[in-house]
């Protein structure tokens, strides 16, 4: 059965796009896997009965190794553009490239010397700070860089092609998205189905946080725009001798039974995986597994721009 599309009111008259609503509380529902075997919903996949039937889904617990290879080419979707417009977004793309490349080949810490993969930890298996995916639903793939402009810093950027001023646009930027402690920060990047981003990000040290997002991209401003953000807070109790989480949806506080299910959702939607690092959350992994891995080197990805406008230029 085809899988229902999870499309969401974040509409307004100043932000016209359509995003994805996960993290929406007021319609939690069953899991995706029960909605695709299930031929007489309500059609939108995410309302939620007055009676719940269904066993809602438990939190995965098998790790499994990480994926060890990626794909070696990105496929160009059927659009209404012409192929010109793929090989002006992907020299664009190659522009950006080489403008950034001193930045992109000083984010070395991905995979750090003397390094090793240990048990129930998803981590790269080489450098590979570019990735290439459609995030904005214009069939038209969207390029991610990751760049370090110090020795312990790096920035997250993310380019999409307007075809109507014949430009690359910066759609998404974080400063210090990855710092350098310990051989590097937690985090995950993904694209979805119904063209949203997944960023998660765990960061502390005696103390935790670990946050899961979703992007919608805004076509009005050109720019991805949160859609819904799950947060996990973990710290010491005031006698030091004891763990204490708090868990939220947005800033309004949901219990953990409530907090798994919404993360599982949107585990479940991944469509690729874009960048990753120091994995450890079993579930992630096991979904990540699912999906490709379209994450490349600096040489990889300028190397495949370069095929990609060849292949459309025949």
């Amino acid at each position: 059965m085809k899988k229902k599309a999870v499309v969401a009111g974040i509409l307004a008259a100043s932000m016209l796009f359509t995003a994805c609503s996960i993290f929406d509380t007021g319609s939690r529902s069953r899991s995706r896997r029960d909605r695709d075997r299930d031929d007489d919903d309500d059609g939108n996949g995410f309302t939620r009965p007055a009676v719940e039937t269904t066993e809602e889904p438990t939190a995965a617990t098998t790790t499994s190794a990480a994926p060890t290879a990626a794909p070696t080419e990105v496929t160009t979707p059927a659009s209404g553009y012409s192929d010109d417009v793929f090989v002006d977004a992907y020299f664009s793309y190659r522009e950006i490239l080489e403008a950034n490349e001193e930045e992109i080949r000083a984010y070395d810490w991905m995979v750090f010397e003397g390094g090793t993969a240990s048990d129930g930890v998803m981590e790269p298996t080489e450098d590979c700070p570019c990735a290439l995916a459609d995030v904005t639903g214009d069939t038209i793939p969207d390029l991610l860089i990751m760049k370090a402009e110090t020795d312990y810093m790096a920035t997250l950027e993310i380019y999409s092609y307007d075809p109507e001023s014949g430009e690359s646009i910066l759609i998404y930027t974080e400063d210090g998205f990855d710092v350098l402690a310990g051989g590097g920060g937690r985090y995950l990047i993904a694209s979805m189905d119904d063209n949203c981003l997944f960023i998660y990000k765990g960061s502390g040290d005696e103390e935790w946080t670990d946050i899961y997002s979703i992007y919608a991209y805004n076509h009005t401003i050109q720019s991805m725009e949160i859609a819904g953000e799950l947060t996990c807070y973990e710290y010491l109790n005031d006698g030091y001798d004891e763990y204490l989480q708090e868990y939220y949806i947005g800033d309004e506080p949901i219990s953990e039974e409530d907090f798994l299910w919404y993360r599982q959702e949107a585990l479940e939607y991944f469509e690729y995986v874009l960048q990753f690092n120091y994995i450890s959350d079993e579930d992630m992994i096991e979904y990540s597994q699912d999906v490709s891995h379209v994450a490349f080197s600096y040489d990889e990805m300028h190397d495949l721009l370069a095929d990609l406008v060849v292949s459309l230029s025949v």
